[in-house]
């Protein structure tokens, strides 16, 4: 079921067209729920899609470092 699920996330991801100021994976311009309006982002280097650390659920330490090398989405890897 799990697999199933992925499969169906990269899918819609495929599939999605998001402006430049939102996030490829909830498709707001602000995450989702309580989160502060002001928040990190990462940009993919292969596909240029963005995305707030806080869907991918990276946490400040892990953002700074993936930011320093190159960095591929899910759909990229």
């Amino acid at each position: 079921m799990g697999e199933s699920r992925r499969n169906m996330g990269l899918q819609v991801l495929e599939a999605s067209v998001f402006y430049e100021e939102t996030c490829s994976m909830c498709g707001a311009d602000r995450p989702p729920g309580e989160a502060p309006a002001n928040t990190d982002w990462i940009q993919c280097d292969k596909c240029d899609r963005w995305f707030h650390a806080l869907c991918l659920t990276m946490d400040p330490r892990t953002l700074k470092e993936l930011k320093q090398k190159q960095w591929l989405c899910v759909l990229c890897k």
